[in-house]
């Protein structure tokens, strides 16, 4: 059944709600749906309800008919992925494949070495572009809440309030320092990982990881492109703490 979230944070059975100019070009145009047909509407707090297509004053709308008591299937750890910005549609891509793959939340940042550099209106926009880009591959998948995207204007600000266990970043100078040996001996449960910019960070960037107690860990010996290190990042998180299937590491 088709799913679509809405960016109220309480529904109540009965209750009408707006539907988006996308939500209703899909519904009409792509399901032809027509007044009456049902689909699940998520809320921002990630209640679920049967809900129904309705018109209202001449206009679409879609109206909650009843709470769902859907399972919500949480990953046995929280995975914060702090990215720097990249050009072009790299940033969605980010987005859309660790989406799917199950990342808690995306802090992009503007690296000292990142090659886009937008003002504040321009990240404004692209933040509002890769929130777009999150909620569809969490409605593909069939999530239950959206992870939240933000855009920061640099690695201190991303790093102001973070909450994790253990916090790593990718860097090729530590190619021996793997990050699945380092989750599956702390076996952190709120996992941060930082990957640099396409120019990779500088040196007042790893300074500051360093002292912000962040580890520098590798994803193995081959050089990955930076949205591809950050795809793969987070599914090594998630092998290493069980989400996909029980792992056991044999020392040589």
């Amino acid at each position: 059944m088709h799913r679509i979230f809405v960016g109220v944070s309480t529904l109540g059975e009965g209750e009408d709600f707006r539907l988006t100019k996308k939500d209703l070009h899909y519904l009409i145009h792509v399901l032809r749906a027509r007044e009456g047909h049902r689909f699940i509407v998520v809320a921002s707090s990630g209640e679920s309800f049967l809900a129904e297509l309705a018109r209202k004053e001449g206009e679409w709308v879609g109206r909650a008919i009843e709470r769902l008591r859907m399972r919500v299937t949480k990953p046995p750890a929280e995975v914060f992925l702090m990215p720097a910005l990249l050009k072009g549609q790299k940033n969605e891509l980010v987005v859309q494949k660790t989406v799917e793959i199950g990342v808690s939340s995306i802090v992009f940042f503007v690296g000292e070495r990142s090659v886009p550099q937008p003002d504040e209106a321009g990240l404004r926009r692209r933040e509002q572009r890769l929130r777009t880009v999150a909620r569809e591959a969490a409605r593909q998948c069939g999530l239950a809440l959206v992870p939240e995207v933000q855009i920061r204007r640099s690695l201190a600000e991303s790093l102001a309030n973070i909450g994790c266990d253990r916090g790593y970043f990718l860097d090729e100078l530590h190619s021996k320092d793997l990050l699945f040996s380092r989750l599956v001996e702390q076996k952190p449960i709120r996992i941060c990982v930082v990957v640099g910019p396409e120019g990779s960070f500088s040196d007042s960037e790893r300074s500051l990881l360093v002292s912000k107690g962040f580890l520098p860990s590798s994803l193995g010996p081959r050089i990955l492109r930076a949205e591809t290190a950050s795809i793969v990042a987070v599914t090594v998180c998630m092998v290493a703490v069980g989400d996909m299937g029980d792992v056991s590491v044999r020392g040589s």
